[in-house]
């Protein structure tokens, strides 16, 4: 449908009312999602760009050849209005267009009859906002100054016209970046010219596999350039290396790291996907990293922060999340395949203590869902607490679930399905059960889509037998998930001798025996961090051997009281005084009588307390407690 008069009208009231929001959403920091409705698939950008590190200025133009699904009388094309469109022109020639909201709204003179072909040319200029994490940004570094882009998650659209959505790659792109003769371009693909014209050097990039506009990127700076390579089963993958003069010497040693990451990865998953070109490195004025698809922009070099970059190009740019609710499928992966660095390529200790310090972080807090459920704001859909470190621990304890053979197996089959496209959980999910032949409803019922992580408390004893007695409760820390399914993995210690065993807990409580093949004095629980819960153990045997009978947790109380009678005889009686002698709680077991108890404390006033445990034989212990 055309654009009529009484339709521009409404375009101008809507744009009017989206400026509005706009700058309420940049004032509280918010990112406001794009938009977007497409008849058209976009074949190739071919985008040229004149960047000066010293503004915060771009210009240039962008043909944009496409492919029209259905009859199409206008195109639409995702831009700032903060630039400027100078011109824009169809194969036909030029063409009307209005500019609103941050979408270039093109009303073409003749329709096009869906499966055509069209290329429309935009030139445009103007200074790029800076929204999100940094879409569009200068600044200077110890010898010179330097120009970036970072358009994840909205950004792309803040500095060159595209179409900025996630249900769409264009299959090719070539980069022309045209910027004082003393500095290098980096960008996505292969350097295929650079040409001196006056004071004025161009650079060619071209990039001939299927890229979402957020991955595509331009940094200028007069950086030093060197290149590593990784060795597959059957081909080498160049490394190239764009970095701050001041920083070459520990760059060289640093950047080392990726080849052994891209070996790695390779060999789990699938080759690297893009090896036809090449990987690379270019520093840039932010703190962290961004995975632009085949040149990763870097705030620093080390081993953590490769590991997790490199490990996009699989896990967010071969393939893509679909919406951004589907962050942890970009995020949780590298987060977890940087881990998998510490698995395989480190001692297996440095993998555990991985593990203990990415679940550390998520126990912080007890709530929180891996979903993504607010996608206006930048900070909420890179939550690093529960979209990167969550994620990672649901992914490892899939891993765990499924054992090595069907996981690796499963993240293979998605990478090799869902290449060079986009996916959203459910994609993940169901290539998971079909490649496993697993029904997984009721793990990411729990992990995915629920809140919080189990909380346990074991309590054991050794028993005269040499046998453990273990009881095991679990809480969860959220009301949202009423039980968690996983195993309770316990290990057992005695000097330099150790056990390993799972429990295999099906209700909310439950007591186990256990035979192990030494006299354990040691109980650890969760040894090796596999699994995303906390636990708190107790041993009794230690108490029993004191002399105490009575065991009382927790000391001081507030509303319950849990109550064990230590020796081989079960509980007859419970009577509670106050500190004036009074009797307060009285309790007789006459059917069922038992060695544990936990009592109802809740109506007891603050202050000290004496409790009397009677057993069948008519023996009274006792022993002081406080209320809170």
């Amino acid at each position: 449908m055309g654009i009529t008069q009484q339709s521009y009208a409404q375009l101008v009231e809507q744009e009017a009312i989206a400026k509005q929001e706009l700058e309420y959403h940049l004032k509280k920091q918010f990112v406001k999602p794009r938009s977007f409705t497409a008849n058209y698939h976009v074949h190739h950008y071919d985008l040229n760009l004149l960047l000066n590190p010293d503004t915060q200025f771009v210009q240039g133009h962008n043909a944009i050849s496409l492919k029209v699904l259905s009859n199409a009388s206008s195109i639409e094309v995702d831009l700032s209005n903060n630039l400027i469109v100078d011109s824009l022109f169809s194969l036909k020639g030029k063409e009307n267009y209005i500019h609103l909201a941050d979408v270039i709204y093109i009303n073409l003179a003749n329709s096009i009859p869906s499966g055509n072909l069209e290329t429309i040319t935009i030139y445009y200029h103007g200074n790029p906002p800076t929204t999100g994490f940094g879409s569009f940004g200068i600044g200077k570094n110890k010898t010179g100054k330097m120009l970036w882009t970072l358009s994840q998650p909205y950004g792309a659209s803040d500095w060159w016209p595209c179409k900025n959505t996630l249900n769409d790659k264009t299959d090719s792109i070539d980069i022309y970046i045209t910027a004082g003769k003393t500095y290098r371009a980096a960008s996505n693909g292969l350097l295929v010219d650079s040409s001196i014209q006056d004071t004025f050097i161009t650079h060619h990039w071209k990039h001939r596999y299927p890229i979402t506009a957020y991955l595509v990127a331009a940094a200028v700076c007069e950086y030093d350039i060197y290149s590593n390579w990784a060795h597959l089963k059957t081909d080498s993958v160049e490394i190239l290396n764009y970095v701050y003069k001041e920083d070459l010497q520990s760059a060289l040693k640093n950047t080392k790291y990726t080849e052994g990451f891209i070996e790695l990865y390779s060999k789990l998953f699938i080759d690297y996907p893009f090896k036809k070109e090449k990987y690379g490195h270019a520093q840039f004025g932010w703190g962290g990293g961004m995975e632009h698809q085949t040149m990763s922009f870097m705030g620093k070099f080390n081993w953590d922060l490769e590991a997790h970059e490199l490990a996009h190009q699989w896990f967010g740019d071969w393939v893509t999340c679909g919406s951004w609710q589907d962050i942890w499928l970009n995020e949780a992966f590298a987060t977890y395949l940087n881990g998998l660095t510490y698995d395989f390529l480190k001692p297996q200790q440095e993998f555990t203590n991985w593990k203990a310090q990415v679940s550390d972080g998520v126990m912080q807090l007890p709530g929180g869902s891996v979903l993504c459920k607010d996608t206006s704001n930048a900070y909420k859909i890179f939550d690093s607490r529960l979209v990167y470190s969550k994620g990672a621990m649901v992914l490892h304890m899939l891993r765990e679930t499924l054992g090595d053979s069907l996981f690796f197996l499963a993240c293979r089959n998605h990478l090799n399905n869902r290449g060079g496209k986009y996916a959203v959980t459910i994609n993940f999910i169901d290539e998971f059960q079909k490649s496993t032949g697993k029904k997984l409803d009721t793990f990411f019922s729990e992990w995915y889509y629920g809140e919080g992580f189990p909380i346990f408390t074991i309590v054991w004893e050794r028993l005269p037998s040499g046998e453990l007695s273990i009881e095991v409760e679990q809480n969860p820390s959220t009301n949202t998930v009423s039980f968690f399914h996983i195993p309770v993995e316990i290990q057992v210690r005695n000097g330099s001798q150790f056990y390993d065993f799972k429990l295999n807990l099906q209700q909310h409580k439950e007591t186990f025996i256990i035979k192990p093949p030494f006299d354990a004095d040691t109980l650890i629980y969760n040894p090796y961090y596999n699994w995303l819960a906390s636990g708190n153990v107790k041993n009794i045997t230690n108490i029993t051997g004191k002399g105490e009978v009575v065991l009382l947790f927790p000391n001081p109380a507030k509303d319950k009281l849990q109550i064990k009678l230590l020796y081989p005889n079960t509980i007859k009686n419970i009577l509670i005084n106050d500190h004036h002698g009074k009797l307060v709680y009285d309790e007789a077991f006459i059917g069922n009588p038992s060695n544990y108890y936990e009592a109802d404390i809740s109506n007891l006033s603050p202050g000290e307390y004496i409790i009397s445990v009677v057993n069948q034989n008519g023996q009274k212990f006792s022993k002081k407690f406080v209320v809170l």
